[in-house]
């Protein structure tokens, strides 16, 4: 303990040790302290004791004593008497703030941060002003605890107020440093302190608002951040309109910790600000808000686990051994973790590369005794793992369920990275392979995911919205600071470019004419207004596949038909795509459009071509097109004598036979419907094709009731 008689007392009070009643008595409790050092248990508890019950020491010092001795049990390992103890001192001496400190250690110790804040939060309110050295030691833990929480801003308000206190409190300068100036998440501004907007001149006209603007403005650094909070929230219901007013009302929100309420205060600052660069600036740091503790259900991180029960376990580990769709990553010290791919990792000698690249993580294993998940960060990746993971499993697991629950930092755009590669390459090689699998992602499927973020929108469509469009910006910038982090060289700009945004860095479009981008940028990033602008006859093959990928993946459908009809006429472009999707995306659309004289040319067109260049790989696709196009026209029986053929001539096609049912049951024909399912039934059970089993079984229901 300090000797220096104008130290704080360390029993709390506030008092310097020169005129703190508990001056004489800290002597023996340096002897106890001493003792537990020495691991003299009996020794230093039965002294402790002594202190704790003398009625002759002052109040103050027994309360420390008592802190004292649940730490020392700690020590010794008697962990339940020491929270026990820790837990009966605040509550028999619950005005004290040093009881209320220690134990909040307890949970803080033990990773139990949400409610180490909030018993620190108690503590903090009852310690005297005076009292520095415990409030700052407190203001450092809250904000310690906000920050394991992913609550940056707030931890940045705890560990200010503590240096407000005292400039000297070291510990406070260091995580600030530590954990906000190197903090690369957050945004430059972010990491070296925000400050509260001022009053507009329109504002201060209200001669009213104009003072609690001041006050609050003038007096931010001091006010206690709840009143900070609470005189922005009474400026925004009486200036709703007011963007500054709603910004600084997140801004104190985020400092507090309350990051949903921040996120709702600066999405109504978004939509008013004018600037879309300070619009963009706020929601940037929407996007790190959404990442903490409180903000679960504004989080676009998100994880989707499908449920098992392992009921043959031996069963279950051979075919887990068998299967060439598991990897097993050594995670250190013995442990493993087990990743299902979207494809063989280990696939037959060939000299074909593998369809679609390297395999990608689908989904990861969680085993729980015979509780198993599969858990993946879409939904989409889980419905895929979800079949050929029941396919090769097959009755060694009993499926329960699939939940949602929010992610973490680490697995939000996780999937570029969920690329595995058995064989040795190049560091070369290896980022480019990355920085591919990071440009495909962005720009082929993110910009058609829906977000929270954008009001459960996608970016493609959020950029057609004014306001969303603020947002959008927002959220990129995320992005491209996040991914920096990773030292990934990916431009997002080029990303800004395919949603027709206004780019951020080094030109890679025309100022003057967003339609004319620049050379430094390739066909898969054009904007839909750029790749309109192209003509299509002018383009050599592989450009022509990337400009109609790029239009198909931007829903751009006059220019994905524009593309698609110069494709249909090169024979030579067969190899660089397969042109049967086309057709048949040419066909379903005369579908729709009820253009039933235009399709049996173009169903004949496609014959030809997939004939002379596929060897007739689509001819069962062909046959139920056709057969579909003789039942809209009303040519019924021809129809269903054409359907009951098609699984017969392709008779290990699962998709063509249900497809061949789908079509039956429609035609209420279901007699031949239920025979077509009969036969598939049998031979998804052979196969152990667990989802086109459950599919036949459907038909073979839906046959027998409409029969009926």
């Amino acid at each position: 303990m300090k000797n220096d008689p104008y130290a704080l007392c360390p029993c709390g009070s506030g008092n310097k040790l020169k005129w703190c009643v508990c001056k004489n008595s800290l002597p023996q409790l340096e002897q106890a302290i001493t003792m537990i050092r020495n691991n003299q248990q009996d020794s230093s508890l039965a002294l402790l004791d002594r202190l704790i019950n003398d009625e002759s020491h002052p109040l103050p010092f027994r309360i420390y004593a008592t802190t004292v001795k649940s730490q020392a049990l700690d020590v010794f390992g008697r962990h339940e008497d020491a929270f026990k103890l820790a837990e009966e001192t605040t509550k028999k001496y619950a005005d004290s703030g040093i009881a209320y400190e220690v134990f909040g250690d307890f949970f803080f110790s033990r990773q139990g941060y949400a409610d180490a804040l909030d018993i620190y939060e108690e503590a903090l309110a009852r310690f005297a002003p005076t009292a520095t050295e415990q409030i700052c030691r407190t203001l450092l833990k809250l904000g310690t605890c906000h920050n394991f929480q992913g609550r940056p801003l707030a931890a940045w308000a705890m560990w200010r107020q503590a240096l407000r206190i005292d400039p000297a409190f070291k510990p406070a300068a260091e995580s600030i440093e530590e954990f906000i100036h190197q903090n690369r998440l957050l945004p430059n501004q972010a990491r070296h302190g925000l400050s509260l907007k001022s009053a507009d001149e329109f504002t201060m006209f209200d001669e009213e608002v104009g003072e609690r603007w001041e006050k609050a403005t003038q007096d931010g650094d001091q006010l206690h951040i709840d009143d900070l909070v609470m005189g922005f929230a009474d400026l925004t219901a009486k200036a709703p309109t007011n963007a500054s007013a709603w910004y600084n009302l997140g801004l104190a929100c985020a400092w507090g910790g309350l990051n949903a309420r921040a996120i709702e205060a600066f999405a109504k600052y978004v939509e008013l600000e004018k600037d879309l660069n300070a619009a963009a600036d706020a929601w940037d740091l929407a996007e790190v808000l959404r990442l903490g503790a409180g903000a679960e259900d504004f989080s676009d991180t998100r994880l989707y686990a499908a449920q098992y029960e392992i009921t043959d376990p031996q069963s279950f580990s051979d075919r887990l051994q068998q299967s060439k769709y598991v990897v097993v990553v050594s995670a250190g010290e013995g442990e493993r973790s087990l990743h299902w791919m979207d494809k063989e990792v280990s696939p037959p000698d060939s000299n074909i590369p593998i369809l679609g690249g390297p395999p990608k993580q689908l989904a990861q294993f969680n085993m729980y005794g015979p509780v198993l998940e599969l858990v993946s960060v879409t939904a989409e990746n889980l419905a895929h793992a979800r079949r050929t993971f029941e396919q090769t499993i097959g009755d060694a697991v009993r499926f329960d369920s699939v939940v949602e629950r929010p992610g973490n930092p680490s697995t939000l755009d996780s999937e570029p990275f969920l690329v595995f590669d058995p064989q040795k390459i190049s560091p070369e090689e290896k980022n480019a392979r990355i920085l591919e699998s990071i440009r495909s992602y962005f720009e082929e499927a993110w910009i058609h995911r829906p977000l929270r973020s954008l009001d459960g929108l996608s970016p493609i469509d959020a950029a057609q919205s004014s306001t969303l469009r603020k947002r959008l910006e927002g959220v990129i910038r995320f992005r491209e600071r996040n991914f920096a982090r990773y030292e990934a060289p990916y431009n997002f700009d080029r990303l800004r470019n395919k949603l027709g945004m206004k780019i951020s860095g080094a030109g890679l479009s025309d100022e003057n004419d967003a339609s004319k981008p620049s050379e430094n940028v390739d066909l898969r990033a054009y904007s839909a207004s750029q790749l309109a602008a192209l003509d299509s006859k002018s383009l050599n093959d592989a450009d022509l596949v990337i400009a109609y990928k790029t239009a198909l993946s931007l829903d751009a459908p006059q220019t994905t038909t524009n593309f698609a009809a110069e494709i249909v006429k090169r024979p030579t472009i067969a190899d660089h795509i397969d042109v049967n999707s086309i057709f048949r995306r040419a066909i379903n659309e005369r579908f729709s459009a009820k253009k039933y004289d235009e399709i049996e040319s173009l169903i004949a067109e496609a014959r030809g071509y997939d004939e002379r260049h596929y060897q007739s790989k689509e001819a069962a696709q062909y046959d139920l097109l056709s057969a579909k196009l003789a039942l809209l026209q009303g040519r019924k029986e021809e129809a269903v004598n054409a359907i009951k053929q098609i699984p017969t001539k392709y008779p290990n096609r699962l998709d063509i036979a249900a497809a061949a049912v789908e079509q039956l049951l429609s035609a209420g024909a279901y007699g031949a419907a239920k025979e077509i399912a009969e036969g598939g039934l049998s031979q998804a059970e052979q196969e152990r094709n667990g989802e086109f089993q459950g599919r036949f079984k459907d038909y073979l229901r839906e046959a027998a009731a409409r029969a009926k």
